[in-house]
């Protein structure tokens, strides 16, 4: 998440410090008028101070919940529900999100796994640090090609996973191009450092969580296939056409 305020979260921290201030303007002078219209026996002026100070009361509530909510509640969700170092769905989360997932009839979807080509050696050789360099940026790049809707997680160590709805294949296949490319070329301090990574891509029409999971498989064993054939390339699998 961005540290920085959105417009949202300036708008709640300036609600509340507003329903603070009234509160603490209008909740004594309003009591002391209930307390002078108790002892005139003005039963309705009685009534009407102790709603409005109730109302600056239940106002500030309101907005202590909602400042809570957007600064604590948030994110800790946001947290549990992503990974820390890519900025995408953990592997719990995006599975549990496919598992929800409501599929439109007749329409396309397409699923894309990728794996970092020889990361254990990377790791190895070049260090953790390294290593999860490599994974923020490749995070990073596949975050700026998720629309609103989109599914996009990190699914295993240094494995990911995405899928679109009504976006057409050849468009997928452009995105992992850019995404693959963007990999080969990270620059790196040491000039014997180079990461790639392996994408696996199947589309089909599906309607239902099974057909879905077939075409996860089906995206896993093209990722299978473009690592068999040499790495650092895309392998599709669509409606029993393959291309690599």
């Amino acid at each position: 998440m961005s540290s920085a305020l959105s417009r949202a979260e300036w708008v709640t921290l300036l609600g509340t410090g507003i329903a603070l201030v009234v509160y603490l303007g209008l909740s004594q002078w309003l009591g002391q008028l209930a307390l002078a219209a108790h002892f005139v026996h003005n039963t309705h002026a009685v009534v009407v101070f102790n709603s409005a100070q109730g109302a600056a009361t239940l106002g500030l509530v309101v907005s202590i919940y909602l400042l809570q909510h957007r600064f604590l509640v948030r994110p800790l969700r946001w947290a549990a529900q992503h990974d820390a170092l890519t900025g995408l769905l953990n592997q719990g989360t995006f599975w549990e999100t496919v598992r929800q997932l409501k599929l439109p009839r007749a329409d396309s979807v397409t699923v894309m796994v990728a794996d970092v080509d020889h990361f254990k050696t990377i790791n190895d050789t070049w260090g953790h640090l390294v290593g999860d360099q490599v994974l923020a940026h490749i995070g990073g790049t596949l975050r700026q090609n998720i629309r609103a809707g989109d599914i996009a997680g990190r699914i295993g160590g240094e494995e990911f996973g995405a899928i679109w709805i009504g976006v057409p294949e050849p468009t997928i296949r452009a995105i992992a191009e850019r995404w693959r490319m963007s990999v080969e070329n990270l620059p790196f301090a040491d000039p014997g450092l180079a990461a790639t990574i392996s994408i696996g891509i199947a589309s089909n029409t599906s309607s239902s969580l099974p057909q879905l999971l077939d075409v996860v498989r089906q995206a896993d064993r093209a990722l299978y296939e473009a690592k068999a054939s040499g790495r650092n390339r895309i392998v599709t699998k669509a409606l029993g056409r393959e291309s690599g």
